[in-house]
């Protein structure tokens, strides 16, 4: 459908040959810029693509499958014990952050660790804001009931004052639910960041290294949805 492609013109250079080399379209012409910016310039559409495909019926649906499944990982916090999350970015624009990952149960974000490969992590904007919050709307069955059990610190097998300086969660603020307001904010970001974030804009990276997060990357979001080809609504 090509409503999927709306607006999406402007986001990428070379709109046309990169949509070709996506759906392994063959042109007469053949690309007019050099292959490795064409290969980062399609990633980055098929990532913004991939981004309106989840929030499709037959996207949430094949998400669905893989939270089941726990493909996307599993909360680190130890009171959420195992409960599995949602990919889910602190914004809607490329080259922001990198993709992180939300508990329904805690209602926190997350980094999730490094690929085994090393290779680089999808940026945020391949998921968006909107979809993991949209997933539990449509599936309200896998809507955790709240946390019962919380940390409770001591010393000495006493609890600490709750106005001690020395009580880092009262400083940090664990337990607050993340919303639309908090979700991009740095402090809570950094708050929550288990390892060194990913680049920012602006960082400098070196060329054959996009070209090989690029492939790493178009890969990675092709098994999201069990195809190599893009799917449209």
């Amino acid at each position: 459908d090509g409503f999927n492609l709306y607006g999406l013109r402007n986001s990428v250079h070379n709109f046309v040959d990169c949509l070709h080399l996506i759906l392994d379209d063959k042109t007469e012409d053949g690309a007019t810029e050099d292959s490795r910016e064409l290969l980062m310039n399609a990633t980055r559409l098929y990532g913004l693509i991939h981004a309106r495909f989840i929030l499709t019926t037959a996207g949430l649906d094949t998400m669905y499958s893989k939270f089941l499944a726990k493909e996307f990982g599993l909360c680190p916090r130890v009171h959420c014990r195992g409960q599995p999350v949602l990919p889910v970015g602190i914004s809607d624009e490329l080259d922001i952050d990198t993709v992180k990952i939300f508990c329904p149960l805690c209602g926190d974000i997350y980094t999730p660790m490094v690929p085994p490969d090393g290779s680089r992590m999808p940026d945020g904007a391949y998921f968006g804001r909107t979809f993991a919050h949209l997933f539990f709307m449509t599936f309200e069955d896998q809507v955790p009931d709240p946390i019962r059990s919380v940390y409770v610190p001591r010393v000495f097998g006493f609890k600490v004052n709750q106005t001690s300086k020395s009580l880092c969660t009262s400083r940090r603020g664990r337990g607050n639910g993340v919303t639309g307001a908090t979700l991009g904010s740095a402090e809570h970001q950094d708050m929550l960041a288990l390892q060194p974030r990913a680049s920012r804009k602006g960082e400098h990276v070196s060329e054959l290294r996009r070209e090989s997060d690029s492939l790493a990357v178009l890969s990675w979001c092709s098994l999201l949805h069990g195809t190599g080809a893009i799917r449209f609504a």
